[in-house]
């Protein structure tokens, strides 16, 4: 296993149902359908919508960048997916839905395409304080883990 050689947490905050990771541009033009998508994770032309169980609230999210694949986490997660990240900056960070940075950013060794592995719990719990509960923080925690695509 490659151990992090940088990470960083924070609490990006949750409006519809989404934040992004992406690079320093800070947005991410979201494809057609997205908000459809089963998936947790929806590529842009750059970066990645993330797409959250919860809304008004601020999970836990990790970000971690690695020199090559990590194998696979022991911890129980509900959800994990593994998809293409394409960067034109160096600065890679978590932003809330309108963009705005959370979190300092991780400095990746080029521009250029990587893999990121994203790792999810909590979305029952989250899903369910809709419209009950709002602003708290927690609940639902990330794990995006990120390294240079050997394919590209």
């Amino acid at each position: 296993m490659t151990s992090p050689y940088q990470a960083f947490e924070t609490h990006p905050r949750i409006e519809y149902r989404h934040f992004l990771l992406t690079d320093d541009s800070g947005y991410v033009e979201p494809p057609r359908g997205w908000a459809e998508d089963p998936r947790i994770a929806i590529p842009g032309r750059v970066g990645l919508i993330l797409c959250s169980a919860g809304n008004d609230f601020f999970p836990l999210v990790r970000a971690e960048l690695r020199d090559s694949a990590p194998t696979a986490s022991a911890e129980a997660w509900d959800v994990v997916e593994e998809t293409g990240l394409a960067c034109e900056d160096t600065a890679l960070g978590v932003r809330e839905w309108d963009g705005g940075p959370s979190g300092s950013p991780l400095t990746l060794p080029a521009a250029g395409r990587y893999r990121v592995r994203i790792h999810c719990r909590g979305r029952g719990e989250a899903h369910a304080r809709i419209g009950k509960k709002l602003f708290y923080e927690g609940v639902e925690e990330w794990l995006l883990q990120i390294w240079p695509d050997s394919d590209a």
